[in-house]
């Protein structure tokens, strides 16, 4: 297991903050989460990846405290990214809800083939 400022978190962060500088522009939008036992070295670690690259990432982070994403995902290892697909809805935005989760892929597939 590797933990926030690992050689492949370190990767990993420059070749997302890459991917969200070159398509951003498009819609394009990336979130990471962070299931460390500590909010704070996560914290730390962009902090020192921002002075050493002198790039801020661009792109939300949040903290999983329940851990939920890898249980929900079957993540197998650290660091993992996932791409989501995120449809637009033609009708007006809903207010968000207080917890909002995201449901894995083998899940959305489903619900798509049951409503055909």
């Amino acid at each position: 297991m590797t933990g926030p400022g690992s050689l492949h978190e370190e990767v990993e962060m420059e070749d997302l903050v890459s991917v969200q500088e070159q398509f951003g522009s498009r819609g394009f939008a990336l979130a990471a989460v962070n299931i460390d036992n500590s909010p704070a070295a996560a914290i730390d670690f962009v902090k020192r990846f921002e002075l050493r690259t002198k790039k801020r990432p661009g792109f939300i982070m949040l903290y999983d405290k329940d851990k939920t994403v890898p249980r929900d995902y079957r993540q197998r290892s650290m660091p993992t990214s996932y791409l989501i697909e995120w449809t637009r809805s033609p009708q007006p935005p809903r207010r968000p809800s207080s917890r909002c989760q995201l449901r894995p892929p083998q899940e959305r597939r489903m619900n798509q083939k049951a409503a055909t």
